[in-house]
């Protein structure tokens, strides 16, 4: 399952690090609000998790594949090579 809390984040911590990188206050009361702001989060947003009452659940992304012969080699090489890099990562001592 994903977690939807997850994937807010490295856009979040990207876009930080591009706006932090453009700002060069100088006076120090002013550059202290803006980097209390910028901690505090004032330019994004909280995350929003709606839900949708009319989905319904299908075939797996492996079974739309398998009925499409054309882009299931292709998919069969990607998915195969970000499941080795997922399992390195699971298997790393923290």
């Amino acid at each position: 399952m994903v977690n939807v809390f997850g994937i807010r984040d490295n856009p979040i911590s990207d876009y930080a690090s591009f706006v932090t990188s453009c700002i060069n206050v100088h006076d120090p009361q002013i550059k202290e609000r803006v980097e209390c702001d910028l901690t505090e989060g004032v330019l994004w947003l909280d995350l929003l998790v709606q839900l949708n009452p009319s989905f319904v659940y299908g075939n797996s992304i492996d079974a739309l594949v398998d009925s499409k012969p054309h882009i299931k080699a292709r998919w069969r090489s990607t998915c195969a090579g970000w499941r080795n890099t997922q399992s390195k990562k699971a298997k790393r001592p923290r």
